[in-house]
């Protein structure tokens, strides 16, 4: 059984990489950590954005945890000191179990995931079509998990809804031409820029309609991300580009609302503004599926129990 979990990942994603940008806790910190703490289970953090093997090492000694519950990232900008070698060490040893979950396999398997996976006893993906990809390079010790939110924290800001429509994020690749067209056609688009993780929240639960463009950062593929379920925790309406397997966690027009074309983005916000009572149907359906299936703390528990039934 897993009682004691060592969570090895950046606390912090912009410490490194952006002069002057203020420290902030990383969505590993909200919303891994912290729901582990609830689940009761005894979890110390190590933050990879400062910390390397040396340290890695001392703590496992002196913590003696049964799982290693791995974010790594393989990149220097933002940790630039990850402890790879004393995971490869810890492997099946010490009866301590490593585990890793793989964040973007849509454009990372190639370069990335499929390189450091046999690292690891055990891997997870967000992205339904790498399982057999994992499967093909002989590494059977992979599951299927995705993305969460921490309901202790993004349920419980209250306000009025004082924005129509909201994104929060960069605008690279074909995210500023959805919102130029929206804001042609007279929507106002609200998009706050360099937020805190509680101007986030705060941001997302003020608007009537949150937006999810997504589109990978690299290529033309569209991915998982942590943003879908976010906005829903925080009892607003998500309207997202369409994504594959998205219909394995909400239901269409019913809990979200998808799209794929800056027309059909239009036609559907434009409608749900004008008919308020609908978009607080959607808005209540989303966010009770998000209860049942998709807080951090019932996506990690199951995590855990898949853990736990792995032999190494």
């Amino acid at each position: 059984m897993i009682n004691k979990i060592l969570l090895v990942a950046p606390r912090s994603i912009s410490k490194h990489n952006i002069s002057g940008d203020p420290f902030r806790f990383d969505y590993s910190f909200w919303n891994f950590y912290l729901p582990l703490k609830e689940l009761g289970y005894k979890v110390e953090f190590f933050d990879t954005s400062v910390e390397g093997d040396k340290e890695l090492r001392k703590k496992v000694y002196s913590f003696n945890p049964d799982l290693l519950f791995c974010i790594m990232t393989g990149d220097k900008n933002y940790c630039p000191l990850e402890p790879w070698e004393t995971i490869r060490d810890l492997k099946s040893s010490l009866g301590i179990k490593t585990y890793n979950w793989f964040c973007d396999d849509t454009w990372r398997f190639d370069s990335f995931s499929s390189k450091v996976c046999q690292i690891f006893d055990i891997c997870s993906t967000t992205q339904k079509d790498s399982l057999d990809k994992y499967k093909n390079l002989g590494y059977n010790n992979i599951f299927l998990t995705n993305w969460h939110a921490n309901d202790s924290l993004y349920g419980q800001v209250s306000g009025v809804k004082s924005a129509d429509v909201t994104f929060v994020g960069g605008l690279h690749g074909q995210r500023k031409p959805y919102i130029d067209y929206l804001v042609s056609k007279g929507i106002s688009v609200n998009n706050p820029k360099n937020c805190s993780f509680e101007e986030m929240v705060w941001e997302y639960k003020r608007s009537k309609i949150c937006l999810n463009f997504s589109r990978c950062s690299v290529g033309s593929q569209n991915q998982m991300k942590a943003r879908l379920f976010e906005v829903v925790a925080s009892k607003s309406l998500l309207v997202t580009e369409r994504v594959p397997n998205l219909e394995s966690y909400f239901l269409e027009d019913k809990e979200i609302v998808l799209f794929s074309s800056a027309e059909e983005l239009h036609q559907k916000v434009k409608f749900l503004l004008d008919n308020e009572t609908h978009l607080n149907k959607i808005t209540e359906a989303g966010y009770n599926r998000y209860i049942d299936d998709h807080t951090s703390k019932v996506r990690l528990q199951k995590v855990i129990e898949k853990i736990e039934q792995v032999t190494v």
